[in-house]
């Protein structure tokens, strides 16, 4: 946890027949609010960041001398491409500069990173433009999370479109309670993922 209220992680994913595992590298604001599981947006699978995207593996650990060579590989690319995605992300601001395109329309980690799915990418960065305090921004975000939510009938999509709105009364009233809306949602997502002691 960094002290921005970034949760940054890794996840050992094993292989539910055994015998292999991947890795996901994510970061997580605890100002965006979260159910009781932590998703692994904005991340990707620690390969595919090695490779801009390019690839998946798999790293076997059947026996002692396949699981030595595995963490010996994964140990180097987490060095490589994990801690440097980490370095970028420990604030909103970072996380801003990494996630925004440049003139020629590429993100500082191009295809190597995931920042969400539709709706809930902006839903995301809504909240991390409010923490660095861009208003602005953030209201853009709400409005493109809000038109990709409210024509979807499904009740998480419906549920999404009306907390968009929502934080958008809580922007117009100023910026107490702004900040206090942040400083409930870290406290919230902080209880749900069980992460208080971070």
């Amino acid at each position: 946890m960094t002290d921005d209220k970034v949760f940054q992680f890794l996840d050992f994913h094993k292989y539910r027949f055994g015998g292999q595992f991947t890795v996901e590298v994510a970061v997580r604001p605890m100002y965006c609010p979260h159910d009781e599981y932590v998703t692994l947006l904005p991340g990707n699978r620690l390969y595919s960041i090695a490779t801009n995207g390019k690839g998946d593996k798999w790293w076997k650990n059947s026996t002692e001398q396949e699981t030595d060579e595995s963490f010996n590989d994964v140990y180097n690319l987490i060095i490589k491409h994990a801690l440097p995605f980490f370095d970028a992300t420990t604030t909103s601001e970072d996380i801003i500069k990494s996630y925004e395109k440049n003139f020629l329309g590429i993100s500082k980690f191009g295809k190597r990173i995931y920042w969400g799915t539709i709706g809930w990418q902006n839903f995301d960065f809504g909240h991390i433009y409010l923490k660095f305090g861009d208003k602005k921004n953030a209201i853009k975000q709400f409005n493109k999370c809000y038109k990709e939510f409210i024509t979807d009938s499904r009740d998480w999509a419906q549920e999404g479109a009306k907390k968009c709105l929502l934080i958008k009364q809580i922007i117009a009233s100023g910026q107490n309670d702004i900040d206090r809306y942040l400083n409930d949602t870290i406290k919230e997502s902080k209880e749900k993922l069980k992460l208080l002691d971070w």
